[in-house]
């Protein structure tokens, strides 16, 4: 009996299941790949508008993920839906999670900790200056590969996952363990607590147990939110320093961005404190207590002397003399910025110098070309509008004499009037001389009627 298929997704088997989502390994019969299939469960309590915001959702968030490109993280190539069954077709990383490492070996040695964590920096920083936050690290998002070659998974997507899972009572299922206070406590999150959650996830490694841990899920909320865990021991600095800073309740007083946090582990340093501001000098005064005289027999006051405290001549005590105030540091966020716009920059520069590879084509035309200097040649690639993507298909070889690890190729869309709409690529992993390489890139741009193919980076 044939396998069950979803849309042009032959299953193979199934490799994962939660409260969210179903993952199986498919075959993706148009272009002859292996890849991760995951397939959206949306609960029974979850109907009308609410199942309906949860879908959308799940499209937006999808699509936003899949213009990540990174190297440590696992790239998204399709989503769609196949009789009511909404999924996300991703690449399939080869290796184990970092769960399965925890529970086998209970904690991993420092230097595999920072090879780790270094690689999880860097796709978060990518991510972040996308705009996209992960939501939901956790060991069982991180695969690890060959050499520790790390992808972190389920870009962007944890927030739709909850919300198809949410109960009309509003509680989520699932372990709140990796989470931020500002998750648990229902608040708006931001890039940096994703790096709190990094934080549990490196306490965990280097100590074997979780930061926070509890018999319910409400006494592990309430030790996130208010109660801080036991110093980490047992670790060369300046780990302890990194974890506990990326452990603070209150975002501000975290790491402000993934580049600071990363800069630390890179160069084993402690993370930076600023200085606090100089307490006011209280100066000593020689003064003499008085204390008040006992009435007189027909219960009048008697008088103090003059110059004593509380007399009409008497001397107030002096005012504390305010002692030098503290010069502020610039602010965490400033460095932070300046990575970004720095990178904003290179992009730019990047952009223009890349040369044109073809000229437009219509949709369902194709053409070829090659970027100069690379060696790998786009050859019959077509470009379809679908019901709720469109795509561009076509064929890499690699006419060099030596094996690219990794090539992005790039196309630019465009609408019907010449305006660039969007953009828009796919992945290649190890092509050897002379191999040639099956091509997907996912189009989210409705008003697409065009594309053209900006060139490949390989390295």
């Amino acid at each position: 009996m044939a396998a069950q298929a979803i849309g042009r997704y032959q299953i193979i088997r199934e490799i994962g299941r939660g409260a969210a989502a179903v993952v199986y390994e498919v075959q993706d019969t148009q272009l002859g790949r292996a890849v991760a299939l995951k397939v959206l469960t949306v609960g029974a309590n979850l109907m009308g508008a609410a199942r309906r915001e949860a879908i959308e959702r799940f499209y937006r968030e999808a699509r936003a993920a899949s213009k990540l490109s990174h190297p440590n993280i696992a790239q998204i190539y399709d989503v769609g839906q196949d009789g009511g069954r909404h999924y996300i077709a991703m690449e399939l990383c080869q290796g184990v999670t970092l769960r399965d490492i925890l529970r086998f070996e209970g904690r991993i040695s420092e230097a595999r900790v920072k090879a780790i964590a270094l690689q999880i920096l860097n796709a978060l920083e990518a991510a972040h200056a996308a705009g996209i936050i992960h939501r939901d690290i956790k060991p069982e998002n991180i695969v690890v590969g060959q050499n520790d070659r790390i992808k972190l998974t389920d870009f962007g997507i944890a927030k739709v996952l909850s919300d198809a899972t949410m109960t009309q009572t509003g509680m989520m299922l699932g372990t709140p363990a990796y989470m931020s206070p500002e998750q648990v406590l229902g608040k708006s999150v931001d890039a940096r607590s994703d790096l709190f959650s990094l934080g549990v996830v490196l306490y965990e490694c280097l100590s074997g147990r979780k930061p926070f841990e509890g018999d319910t899920i409400t006494a592990v909320t309430h030790k996130i939110a208010y109660v801080d865990p036991d110093p980490l021991t047992g670790v060369a600095s300046p780990w302890p320093e990194i974890v506990t800073k990326a452990l603070c309740k209150a975002p501000t007083n975290r790491y402000q961005c993934a580049t600071d946090m990363l800069s630390d582990i890179r160069a084993d340093r402690a993370p930076y404190q600023p200085r606090q501001a100089a307490q006011p000098v209280q100066q000593q005064v020689n003064q003499t207590i008085y204390a008040p005289a006992p009435p007189l027999p027909d219960g009048t006051q008697q008088p103090v002397p003059d110059g004593q405290p509380g007399s009409a001549g008497g001397t107030p005590p002096p005012s504390p003399a305010g002692g030098p105030v503290a010069k502020k540091s610039p602010p965490a966020w400033a460095s932070c910025a300046a990575v970004v716009l720095l990178f904003l920059l290179f992009w730019v520069i990047d952009l223009v110098s890349s040369p044109t590879a073809v000229a437009p084509v219509t949709p369902g035309g194709s053409s070829s070309g090659s970027r100069t200097g690379s060696g790998l040649t786009v050859v019959d690639w077509q470009f379809r509008q679908g019901d709720y993507s469109g795509e561009i298909t076509g064929i890499v070889r690699n006419d060099s004499s030596r094996t690219y690890d990794y090539a992005q190729i790039e196309f630019n869309l465009y609408d019907s009037a010449g305006n660039q709409v969007g953009s828009t690529f796919d992945n290649i992993n190890n092509l050897a001389p002379g191999a040639t390489w099956r091509f997907k890139a996912i189009v989210f741009e409705d008003e697409a009627a065009y594309a053209r193919l900006e060139g490949i980076t390989a390295f």
